[in-house]
């Protein structure tokens, strides 16, 4: 009998929108089920695999801003050329 273990996160982004994160670790052995030291690393490995999937959305998400940010600030000063 093999087992699978699953971890659904989901963190609050505001103005009601959510971001989900899902780990999964499929087929465990049966002999380190029954195992709780083995079970609670599992468990552990998991919640900061989430963490670390959170961390490089909010890297990437905010990298995408200050990108849009520049990119709009570029287009800016190229009108302010062809206005001149």
């Amino acid at each position: 009998m093999n087992m699978n273990l699953k971890i659904k996160r989901i963190y609050n982004l505001g103005n009601y929108s959510n971001v989900e994160f899902t780990e999964e670790l499929n087929e465990i052995p049966e002999k380190l089920i029954f195992n709780k030291e083995a079970m609670h690393k599992f468990r552990k490995l998991l919640m900061l695999n989430v963490e670390v999937s959170y961390n490089k959305y909010l890297e990437v998400t905010n990298k995408k801003a200050e990108d849009s940010e520049h990119e709009q600030e570029l287009i800016s000063n190229y009108l302010e050329q062809l206005d001149k």
